[in-house]
């Protein structure tokens, strides 16, 4: 009897964990969906209101800079462009979730009308709230080289 209330149980956690899964997989679906539209109002839906973008790179000396900016000029940004000029082609590679935090490793290669621009990794932290899952931090890295 314990035995197969135990299977039931982890039965159960697995297939929540697999829908949280899904369900973040899709936030991040938007997102670059969002983008490659130019579509403002579906870029705020997807982020958290007190969402932030940061940047990993390196300056002509080899220091490592790090640099982050509010959501409100990237979303007015992408917003004034036009339909396919911000391609984000991306891989989810990993998703981590711990209650009302989720974690991605996105992989991508980005377009800008067309042309290859850059490539490297999003690093995602979501959070869960009453809306759903939003995005809370997008942490890029950036390089032309070793590319997918």
């Amino acid at each position: 009897m314990f035995r197969k209330i135990g299977i039931l149980f982890v039965l159960s956690l697995h297939l929540q964990a697999k829908s949280q899964d899904a369900e973040v997989r899709r936030v991040i679906d938007d997102l670059f969906s969002a983008m490659y539209n130019a579509d403002a109002s579906g870029l705020r839906k997807v982020f958290h209101d007190s969402a932030r973008l940061g940047s990993v790179s390196m300056d002509a000396a080899g220091n490592t800079v790090v640099k982050y900016a509010d959501i409100s000029g990237f979303i007015s940004y992408v917003g004034k462009l036009e339909k396919g000029v911000a391609d984000e082609r991306f891989t989810i590679t990993d998703i981590r979730i711990d209650g009302k935090m989720a974690s991605a490793w996105v992989p991508y290669n980005f377009y800008r009308a067309g042309s290859f621009s850059h490539c490297g990794v999003n690093h995602m932290l979501l959070t869960m709230g009453k809306d759903g899952w939003k995005v809370l931090t997008i942490t890029d890295t950036r390089r032309k080289d070793g590319c997918l």
